[in-house]
């Protein structure tokens, strides 16, 4: 299928809005992607033992709109490469490679997970809504749908290490009173450490997004988030850090749980070391 011109849906992707295509190339500013993604080409800090995934739907958000920017391209390696150098051996899936069952057969063992994707709350069964972010599987409209109830029911009571969901809504409580969010279902609850770490909740840190997010926005933090997370800083920090300078739109907005002083490393630290939370 590489190198197929498809073309765009009737209706956009009903949880992103869309710019023309004029306007989205004048929003593709700053430094240089090439560049950005050598910058964090790091390599592993250990072999194997940490089990990381990072999906992109390449399909709906270029394929499907007949044009390529190289956006999601981009935030999916530079998840990769983040991951890689914290500590996580990260496989990566797009295209047909992204599906719900492909997803799910390494839930269990997800250690750091990033998901770029349609995210939202989704109906089930009338009025239960469940949140949940599509596969790409290739295809423009119809892609299944990997709910946080599945999720949650493959993975045991221990927690991941790091999430990211470069979606909408994800970051939101859940819409139905009883159901998980996804940060739940990854074992993260909807709750934020001190960020003296007076009060911790141990090595795990989640990054979503609340109501819609913008797809050059994402870029821009999400680029500045991992270039500070594999530098001197905890996930917290990089979260404030890029908050502050990644040069993202305010009508994007990023939010994360967990440890504000997590560092980040899958390992516990045998002699502590200060990066370690």
């Amino acid at each position: 299928m590489a190198g197929t011109r498809l073309l765009p849906p009737v209706n956009p992707p009903e949880e992103v809005p869309l710019m023309s295509r004029a306007r989205w190339s004048q929003r593709l500013l700053g430094p240089p992607l090439a560049a950005a993604i050598l910058a964090l080409s790091l390599g592993a800090n250990t072999a194997g033992a940490y089990q990381g995934s990072a999906y992109e739907n390449y399909t709906a958000f270029q394929a499907c709109m007949g044009w390529s920017s190289g956006m999601t391209d981009t935030m999916r390696a530079q998840a990769v490469n983040a991951l890689a150098a914290l500590g996580y051996t990260s496989t990566w899936y797009r295209r047909t490679a992204f599906t719900r069952s492909q997803v799910l057969s390494r839930a269990g063992a997800d250690q750091a997970v990033y998901v770029q994707s349609h995210g939202d709350q989704y109906y089930t069964v009338y009025p239960t809504k469940v949140q949940g972010f599509r596969e790409d599987a290739g295809v423009c409209s119809g892609a299944g749908k990997v709910f946080a109830t599945d999720i949650k029911a493959r993975r045991s009571s221990t927690p991941a290490h790091i999430v990211v969901m470069s979606t909408c809504h994800l970051g939101e409580p859940p819409a139905t009173l009883g159901q998980p969010s996804m940060a739940e279902a990854y074992g993260i609850a909807q709750r934020r450490s001190a960020r003296n770490d007076s009060v911790g909740y141990g090595p795990v840190f989640y990054l979503g997004y609340t109501g819609d997010a913008w797809l050059d926005d994402q870029l821009k933090f999400e680029r500045s988030f991992w270039a500070y997370a594999t530098t001197a800083y905890t996930l917290g920090q990089a979260f404030d850090l890029a908050l502050a300078y990644s040069g993202k739109a305010s009508r994007t907005v990023p939010t994360w749980f967990g440890t504000y002083l997590y560092s980040g490393f899958p390992w516990a630290p045998s002699p502590p070391c200060t990066r370690c939370a």
